[in-house]
């Protein structure tokens, strides 16, 4: 079973209200784009556990763990408020913005302190934030191609007119073996013109 979210509000408390956070998100120097992608990241995820976050979003855990203890950092240095220290007496950057608890797993289930949340909320400055890696970029193609695609389930030889009428340099592999034009093409020999890196 997972443990409570910690630091309990009896044992530490950043102080910071929800209009000094209003202020402190809407500077880029404090809140820069990495920490508000982070925080968005905390906002929608399945589980917002560094590593789950880098499984579902992309990125490295470290992206996460970092740019949450740096705007940590940033906000302690100019809110001089106090810091929570681990058991270790490490101190606790990230606590400043977040609560955590530990998962059976060992990960640390992260969520944003309320008045923190409430200053995002109040402020939009999350809004609009891509929380997916650019990598992904190519899945909206290829989701949109395969629904285009299923046009032609019934009538492949359409699908074989337009294949030939794309630039040869595209198209050049896609023959018999006594290299004459096909007749029919399957899905994935149509998907290959795009995998192959030409265009």
């Amino acid at each position: 079973m997972e443990e409570n979210w910690y630091p309990a509000e009896n044992e530490y408390d950043p102080g910071i209200t929800k209009e000094q956070w209003k202020e402190f998100v809407t500077d880029r120097n404090i809140f820069t784009e990495d920490s508000l992608i982070a925080f968005a990241c905390i906002q929608k995820a399945a589980l917002a556990t560094c590593t789950d976050m880098a499984e579902e979003f992309g990125r490295t855990k470290n992206f996460y763990n970092n740019a949450i203890w740096r705007t940590g950092e940033k906000v302690h240095e100019l809110a001089d408020c106090p810091l929570s220290l681990s058991p270790d007496k490490t101190e606790r950057f990230w606590s400043i913005c977040c609560l955590g608890r530990k998962m059976q797993n060992g990960r640390i289930e992260l969520k944003i302190r309320p008045e923190l949340e409430e200053a995002f909320d109040e402020t939009g400055v999350l809004k609009g934030i891509e929380v997916m890696e650019k990598r992904f970029t190519w899945i909206p193609f290829y989701t949109e191609l395969a629904k285009k695609l299923l046009e032609f389930k019934n009538n492949r030889s359409d699908l074989v007119k337009i294949v030939y009428e794309l630039d040869e340099k595209y198209v050049s592999f896609i023959h018999n073996k006594d290299r004459t034009p096909v007749s029919d093409i399957d899905f994935f020999s149509f998907f290959s013109i795009f995998n192959r890196g030409n265009f």
